[in-house]
């Protein structure tokens, strides 16, 4: 091996003319040397190398870092043998800190990386200097190129060390990174590396020494938050991109992590007012710009750092909403309580200007409906700006009368606006207005305790969401369904204002056209399952809505998947469990669609087992219990021969279990004395699948079934035989697989109950010996048994 082939091979590797097939020989060589004493050196100093062309040594960087990832050391997950010799391992450790100064900053970044690495296996054991050496050169002011790799690498470095280790670093760390961030000659990349490095030591400080966290923090920490604050006043120039608030965007990070810090509450005291104040006017300057490059055009933030976060100025201002929001909560209980109140009216106007959609979202909730779906029921784990937002309103309503007047000052502001724009042709109008309906919305449940609210909220249902159910402009439809929408919001006042309820249900009624888009149409299947749950069964209002609604729902449920469909399921099974008359009157139609929705998502546990659900609740009611049987036994039926025959794959075992279940559960809940004859179609394939199948889950649901069958037809399990034997002594055999120790535990854990109903009520049928062999199987699987479920099932019962 020759320093020459290294680099011919690395020349083919990066040059931009090197073929597919010149590439994978390079490759394969450079492989084969991989295995060879002193090719790690090789890399090295080709790295090194100042008369080489950058794309040579970029690669045989890269090339440098995956053998010390594989061959440093055995604990690597990705480790090759030979390992590198301790002899080569000393020369990198030696030589490759030097490369910290290079001028290139890609070169940098990957000597960065080769070292944090190294530092991974070798800190603080076999490299104890390494991290010592690193602030050392954050503090070298005649090398800056030294100064940026240095921070480079602990910041990787840092990813793998312990808490512990941070905080033994602080003391000299962190002046070293505050020199770093107020000294402008550096980027703003780097300097908000230094921040980050703070916000990195701040956590482990607080993991590992909370109690200490004033101690270690002290000397600099009155400069690291008047650094921190002087970034933040700083103005956002958005022309340089979705880097151009990065500094702004860690120091806000960096104020999130304070605000939950509990051991520096008495140093941060002097600092909050400060900082509110500081945030808000950082948010407010940056609305106007959000408006104009975000919310009224197509263009996207949407960028990411070396590290995979993402950055730009709408994470920049979700964190800024963030810590508005915990610093309100925060104030509100402390002793700054009134000037937190005076600051309502501003909070309440910039969080219901922030909550505006924008093009991006729009664009992602027109192609996929259930990401529209998803964010109206999944808030707080959505970190955009529209939902920090909303969670910034949430908050100032939730301190009552004092948050809900100006949050509804701000409503009805911004629907007068809107209702300007309209008139001007501004086709920008129905964000402003959907904002504002949606905020009116979240603080329904607030102003109904109030009456000044109570009534300023019906202003505006009457004034703004009522117009714009009678005469829809469908080409927004967002606008339209947040309409919708907020029937389901104010359905408990809609008693309290009986000349609302026909206008808004001819609205909702009229949602539900297959023609609107499926948002709208979500929308009113959420209104009226909310209806149901606020309004009186016997409210005739209801009731015809209902009559009307489900019928014209139904189609939603074909055309939904997933989380939504899950949602209109739970509308269905609370529409048809108000009134028997409705269900019985609908049955026919809903239980041949629900069955055909469960034959199309067998791998859904949610859907089918949702669906199971209704089907349950539809066989109590005597009108269609029996028509429900008719149509679900058979299929059900059908599912568990398939799964005794072998026909379903292991990725679908659990939609037997599901079906099993649904059968047990109708046979519970079918009220005359006798089973109906379809179910006893099952017992021959339920057999054969409880003697064959290892699926913990239907062997679990078959033993219950069983049970089942065993205590509602005792005459019919004594005369029946199955496959020319008679069922008892299937069964026994079924029970003795169960009790068989080589079955799991939680397979056999019903295998109690089916004893106990053997033993009690077919002793005499069993006979003696077979009942005693019975309570001998028991105890011997009691003696094995693990799972509490399965002790418990069979102390408890036996």
């Amino acid at each position: 091996m020759s320093s020459k082939e290294v680099l011919e091979c690395l020349q083919a590797l990066s040059a931009p003319g090197s073929g597919p097939a010149e590439v994978a020989r390079s490759e394969a060589r450079l492989t084969q040397l991989a295995q060879k004493p002193g090719y790690s050196i090789f890399l090295a100093s080709i790295f090194s190398d100042g008369r080489l062309p950058f794309h040579i040594k970029q690669q045989a960087g890269f090339c440098l870092k995956n053998l010390i990832v594989e061959k440093w050391h055995q604990s690597s997950k990705n480790f090759k043998p030979p390992m590198i010799s301790d002899k080569e391992k000393k020369q990198l450790r030696d030589g490759l800190p030097n490369l910290l100064n290079t001028e290139n900053g890609k070169l940098r970044t990957v000597a960065s990386m080769c070292i944090a690495v190294i530092g991974n296996f070798d800190y603080p054991e076999n490299w104890p200097s390494l991290l010592p050496s690193l602030v050392k050169c954050l503090n070298d002011h005649t090398k800056p190129n030294l100064a940026q790799g240095s921070l480079r690498t602990i910041l990787l470095l840092a990813e793998d060390l312990t808490d512990s280790q941070i905080v033994e670093a602080i003391p000299s760390l962190l002046p070293a990174l505050l020199r770093i961030l107020k000294e402008m000659r550096f980027s703003r990349q780097v300097r908000a590396q230094s921040i980050r490095i703070y916000r990195t030591c701040l956590s482990s400080i607080v993991t590992a020494e909370p109690e200490q966290a004033s101690k270690f923090l002290g000397p600099t920490f009155k400069s690291w938050l008047e650094a921190i604050h002087f970034v933040l006043k700083s103005k956002v120039d958005l022309q340089d991109g979705a880097e151009s608030s990065i500094l702004q965007l860690e120091s806000a990070r960096v104020l999130r992590v304070l605000q939950i810090t509990r051991t520096l509450k008495t140093e941060l005291a002097p600092y909050r007012k400060l900082f509110f104040g500081t945030v808000e006017q950082a948010a407010i300057s940056l609305f106007d710009p959000y408006l104009e490059l975000i919310v009224s055009s197509e263009s996207k933030d949407v960028a990411f750092d070396d590290d995979g976060d993402r950055i730009g100025f709408e994470v920049y201002i979700t964190h800024l909403l963030g810590f508005l929001t915990r610093a309100l909560k925060q104030e509100i209980q402390s002793i700054n309580r009134e000037e937190a109140l005076r600051c309502l009216g501003r909070l309440a106007k910039l969080g219901l200007g922030f909550m505006r959609i924008t093009y991006s979202e729009l664009g992602e909730w027109e192609s996929d409906p259930d990401e529209f779906i998803y964010y109206e029921d999944n808030l707080e784990m959505i970190f955009t700006v529209r939902a920090a937002a909303t969670s910034l309103v949430d908050a100032v309503v939730g301190l009552g009368e004092p948050g809900l007047k100006p949050v509804l000052n701000a409503v009805a502001h911004d629907l007068k606006v809107a209702n300007k724009m309209k008139k001007e042709n501004n086709h920008r109008w129905w964000i402003l207005h959907e904002a504002a309906l949606y905020s009116c919305g979240l603080l329904i449940e607030s102003a109904s305790e109030s009456k000044e609210s109570c009534q300023k909220a019906m202003w505006v249902f009457r004034n703004a969401v009522l117009p714009n159910l009678i005469k829809p402009d469908k080409r927004f439809s967002f606008c339209y369904a947040r309409s919708v929408w907020c029937i389901s919001q104010y359905a408990s006042l809609l008693e309290l204002y009986p000349d609302c309820i026909p206008p808004a249900f001819e609205g909702m009624v009229n949602a539900f056209n297959p023609k609107n888009n499926i948002v709208v149409r979500w929308c009113a299947m959420r209104a009226l399952g909310m209806c149901c749950t606020t309004m009186k069964p016997e409210d005739p209002n209801l009731l015809k809505l209902l009559s009307t609604c489900i019928p014209l729902a139904c189609p939603l449920l074909v055309e939904t998947k997933g989380d939504t469909l899950g949602l209109c399921l739970e509308t269905i099974l609370l529409s048809i469990s108000v009134n028997e008359k409705i269900a019985i009157q609908v049955e026919p139609s809903v239980t041949a669609l629900l069955l055909s929705i469960w034959e199309r998502n067998t791998g859904s546990s949610m859907i089918t087992e949702a669906i199971n659900e209704i089907l349950v609740m539809l066989s109590r009611i005597q009108g269609c219990a029996q028509s429900v049987l008719s149509r679900s036994v058979p299929y059900m039926i059908r599912v568990v021969t398939q799964a005794a025959s072998g026909r379903i794959g292991r990725n679908q075992l659990g939609v037997v279990e599901r079906a099993i279940d649904l059968l047990s559960m109708m046979m519970q809940e079918w009220k005359g004395t006798s089973i109906p004859k379809p179910f006893f179609a099952v017992i021959e394939p339920l057999f054969k699948l409880m003697l064959t199948t290892e699926d913990n889950s239907a062997l679990q649901s078959g033993t219950s079934l069983i049970t089942h069958f065993l205590k509602r037809s005792k005459a019919e399990m004594l005369s029946g035989k199955v496959g020319g034997r008679p069922a008892l002594e299937i069964i026994g055999r079924i029970l003795a697989r169960l009790l068989d120790d080589k079955i799991p535990d939680l397979a056999a854990c019903y295998a109690g109950g089916l004893v106990k109903e053997l033993v009690f009520n077919y002793a005499k049928e069993l006979g003696g010996k077979m009942t005693n062999n019975l309570i001998r199987a028991v105890v011997c699987r009691l003696l094995t048994a693990e799972h509490p479920a399965l002790i418990e099932d069979l102390v408890g019962n036996v």
